[in-house]
């Protein structure tokens, strides 16, 4: 389970891959289909030997984009379960009160 700062950080981060245009954008393949096509994409493909072969060594394997297809659906779950924690919304900015030593006197 990860600290209260811990879980603080992954959801900053949430946040800040959510709205930084760098951030790739997944959707569903349905999506993809429906989407109006690139006007600027409708370019001549260079054939398969104009590749560079360094750049071929460099490319991710296709388990890579697998895998980052679950850690975002992992962080996914992550976020809708935080965002269940409290009736606002916002469970990492709630704050437990303070404990009180004396109740272990009990």
């Amino acid at each position: 389970m990860p600290t209260v700062s811990q879980a603080q950080a992954m959801a900053g981060a949430l946040d800040t891959l959510q709205l930084d245009g760098r951030w790739a954008e997944f959707v569903s393949l349905s999506e993809a289909a429906e989407a109006d096509p690139d006007p600027q994409a409708y370019r001549k493909v260079p054939g398969q030997g104009s590749y560079p072969a360094s750049l071929r060594k460099r490319e991710l394997r296709t388990e890579a984009f697998e895998e980052i297809r679950t850690i975002r659906n992992t962080l996914d779950d992550f976020k809708s379960i935080l965002s269940e924690l409290s009736p606002g919304g916002d469970a990492l900015q709630q704050r437990a009160p303070p404990f009180d030593v004396r109740l272990l006197a009990r």
